[in-house]
């Protein structure tokens, strides 16, 4: 599997994890009576509802934060770029710095 959609599932499990967690103490310490809402037998499928939108939720602004927070765009940002790549980014800021500048 391509490293960017690992780091994207990585990143969207752990918001989902996160969102599930909030879920946990959001019922626990009873916030806004939701500990008694989902207490009944017949409220399985809002809880279930409501804990997905949660995770929903954080996942997805935990994979925004992880990929608007990266370094390099045109690098995966844990790991250093291997020889190859380094060769090939140098030839490509070559290539660019040669060029003449654009005139508006």
């Amino acid at each position: 599997m391509p490293y960017l959609i690992r780091f994207m599932i990585r990143h969207f499990s752990l918001g989902f994890a996160l969102g599930l967690t909030v879920v946990g103490l959001m019922i626990w310490h009873d916030v806004l009576n939701l500990g008694r809402l989902f207490d009944g037998k017949d409220t399985l499928g809002a809880l279930a509802l409501f804990c997905g939108l949660m995770g929903l939720t954080f996942g997805s602004v935990q994979m925004a934060v992880a990929v608007m927070t990266a370094e390099d765009p045109g690098v995966a940002p844990v790991r250093e770029p291997g020889p190859a790549e380094a060769a090939r980014m140098k030839e490509v800021r070559d290539r660019r710095a040669q060029k003449p500048p654009r005139r508006g």
